[in-house]
């Protein structure tokens, strides 16, 4: 009876917000930023908070502090390890742990300093500036996609950005804690909201 009773306490747990990892399985460039996408089998709850780690480092966080619909949210970093971390959540106790494996020849480096540089997003070319913090948005069909003209180092990088989502019966705000790894620094979030827009970018 007590096995039963424990079984049904552990249950919900897990089930409440599950994840499904997508990363490339093809041999990777480690010159070039390696995209992935987590999707929520049930939404990105309250509360609740993605941390993606390389090896030993902190990639990014993502906290959801309110309640609001997210299904899923992608991003890409630099991997200085073929080894890979996706940690979820709930006020601090793990709900979920998946470690997955890059095709990866040898680990990214990323530089010490980068320079002003132009960037090809799209079909236009942006500047990418160190400390930079101004962005590009786009928003559609329910999808909201950021890219933050950062020119990321080890002595510059994001390492802070709150982003609101607004729906038709609330809004809620994502903060992202970032690092050196989250190379080109772009997020894309789908969910049921009808506006997206960045709060605030802190960059050291």
């Amino acid at each position: 009876m007590k096995k039963l009773i424990l079984l049904i306490l552990f249950v919900p747990a897990i089930a409440f917000a599950q994840m499904k990892i997508v990363l490339p399985t093809d041999q990777l460039n480690p010159n070039i930023a390696v995209p992935f996408q987590v999707d929520f089998e049930r939404q990105f709850q309250e509360n609740v908070s993605l941390t993606v780690m390389a090896g030993n480092d902190l990639v990014l966080k993502v906290d959801n502090q309110a309640a609001g619909s997210i299904a899923s949210i992608t991003a890409r970093f630099l991997a200085l390890s073929k080894n890979v971390t996706f940690i979820l959540a709930r006020d601090g106790s793990v709900i979920q742990r998946e470690e997955r494996t890059l095709n990866l020849p040898e680990p990214s480096t990323i530089p010490e300093y980068r320079a002003r540089t132009e960037y090809k997003l799209g079909a236009s070319n942006v500047e990418m500036i160190p400390k930079g913090v101004e962005f590009v948005r786009s928003i559609s069909n329910n999808r909201a996609r950021f890219f933050i003209k950062n020119a990321a180092s080890k002595e510059h990088f994001v390492n802070k950005v709150i982003i609101k989502l607004s729906s038709t019966s609330a809004s809620q705000n994502l903060t992202i804690t970032g690092s050196p790894f989250w190379y080109e620094p772009f997020i894309g979030i789908t969910g049921e909201f009808y506006s997206a827009d960045i709060e605030q970018v802190i960059s050291n």
